[in-house]
């Protein structure tokens, strides 16, 4: 046993750290199920024959494979013709987005001039003039200049940010419009699926993106806390603009940004309604998935280190000082994981006792397998193979035994009847665990020529969470060394 009392004290420390973070985080799975609840119980106000001018503004860098599917998806929205329009920015497009657009628009605007033609519908598409295109010569400059471009030459009350690859339900707009009765709201979030593209990667996204919204957001809504209005569904009164001012160009999370600005510079609330459904197309590639997980991280690592200064102050609403330990949590939480995995492998390397760590590790334990198995059940059993694997099976060995046994593996190791492997069991999947902080890199290159090997590797060997925790930590890498905050656009 080690002697060094201060050790000792130094490793509870990081360790009680790390399982505060993931502890918080887990809190939203009991929110989650009381929200079904509280729906029923409160009282929105909601006007569903409230139609507003509602403008879809939807960003356009070579999107040729997928635009026009979006413009139909948008014709196809039950809601007055003269009632919406749909606004797509051709940003540079060296593909045939423009072209694609043209057949549609009534209205082309150059961006520079902001000079306007119009041209006759071609028939017979069944179209009214309600579809824009506003033209940029200089593309790929960011998403932000594109969404300012479509928030300027919008006519509608409402401006509803959505992705070029999203494809809107027929009730988006109404579902949306609904909760614009109540002047109090100035922000309205919908729940984005993922297109099932029937391979391995989309299968772990679409779980992801289930749980990430199925638990996450409706916890946080369960509190009134919201933070990110996305820009793939997120619906503004537009009337707010003139307070919260353009899209940052600065930031590389520009929706983030917004929606901070949103809570700290206005009283108004923001709704979660998942019954405000759009389908959006992700990442096939893993080496796609890193870059848009990295981008995402450090610009909300920006936004975070941006807004410290509101942490606490009531003023600006609980969306702020209840929503900023969660927000917190999600920034640091790769670094969480990665401080907890390191504080166990110290202990077990230096023989420090376990013990007060065992009944915390149960309850956190079990609080994982509920999310995952209340994930499984709200998405009908769909993706339960992902859900299961998702957390790779280190992950997994460890929370079930923590779970059947009092004393973790060690109760696993007497079972199967080999208790003195305990220690080096425990060192060989902690190892593992740390593992993909150093391989996961090498293997988003290999998935470059090798997709189905770096997919197996990846996903299977080590577990698709493994990927959202080690771009999290690269994220804070590049942020640490300064590095050029560069937008790259997602390939689908």
């Amino acid at each position: 046993m080690v002697d060094n009392f201060y050790i000792e004290v130094l490793i509870y420390i990081i360790l009680l750290i790390g399982y505060s973070i993931v502890s918080l985080s887990l809190t939203l799975v009991v929110l989650s199920v009381f929200n079904r609840v509280r729906y029923k119980l409160r009282n929105y106000i909601f006007d569903e024959n409230i139609r507003p001018f509602i403008s879809v503004a939807t960003p356009a860098h070579n999107e040729a494979d997928v635009i026009e599917r979006t413009i139909k998806k948008f014709i196809q929205t039950r809601y007055p013709e003269d009632k919406k329009e749909l606004i797509i920015v051709n940003d540079g497009s060296d593909d045939d987005t423009e072209k694609i657009v043209r057949k549609y628009a009534y209205k082309i605007i150059d961006s520079e001039t902001g000079l306007a033609t119009y041209k006759k519908q071609i028939q017979p598409l069944p179209i009214a003039q309600n579809i824009v295109l506003v033209n940029r010569k200089i593309g790929g400059l960011g998403k932000a200049q594109v969404l300012n471009d479509a928030k300027k030459y919008s006519q509608g009350e409402l401006i509803f940010a959505i992705d070029a690859d999203i494809q809107l339900h027929r009730d988006s707009l109404l579902q949306g419009a609904r909760h614009f009765a109540d002047e109090r709201v100035g922000a309205v979030i919908g729940y984005i699926s993922i297109v099932d593209k029937g391979d391995m990667l989309t299968g772990f996204i679409n779980w992801e993106f289930s749980i990430g919204q199925k638990i996450q957001r409706v916890g946080y809504d369960t509190l009134g806390i919201h933070y990110i209005i996305p820009g793939g569904c997120g619906i503004f009164r537009k009337s707010l603009f003139k307070i919260l001012g353009d899209y940052s160009s600065e930031t590389l999370a520009e929706d983030t940004d917004m929606s901070f600005r949103l809570l700290t510079k206005t009283k108004k609330k923001v709704h979660f309604d998942p019954s405000i459904n759009v389908v959006a197309d992700e990442p096939i590639q893993l080496k796609s998935l890193w870059n848009q997980r990295v981008r995402w991280a450090r610009g909300n690592i920006e936004v975070t280190k941006k807004n410290i200064g509101h942490f606490g102050k009531t003023k600006y609403g609980k969306g702020v000082t209840l929503g900023y330990p969660f927000w917190l949590a999600s920034v640091i939480m790769p670094l969480g994981f990665a401080t907890t995995t390191t504080g166990f492998l110290l202990m077990n390397l230096l023989d420090i006792s376990m013990e007060p760590f065992l009944f915390v590790s149960r309850i956190i334990a079990g609080m994982f397998i509920a999310a995952i198995t209340y994930t499984i059940i709200a998405n009908k059993g769909k993706y339960w193979i992902q859900g299961i694997i998702s957390p790779g099976f280190p992950i997994l060995v460890t929370m079930l035994s923590a779970i059947i046994w009092a004393d973790g593996i060690q109760g696993l190791m007497e079972t199967v009847e080999y208790p003195e492997y305990t220690k080096p069991v425990i060192i060989t999947l902690l190892l593992w665990l740390m593992i993909p902080m150093a391989i996961t890199p090498a293997v988003i290159r290999l998935s470059s020529h090798f997709p189905k090997l770096a997919n197996f590797i990846q996903l299977i060997i080590f577990g698709y969470w493994s990927i959202l925790i080690v771009s999290g930590i690269y994220a804070h890498y590049k942020e640490l060394r300064g590095e050029e905050r560069v937008w790259i656009k997602t390939v689908r």
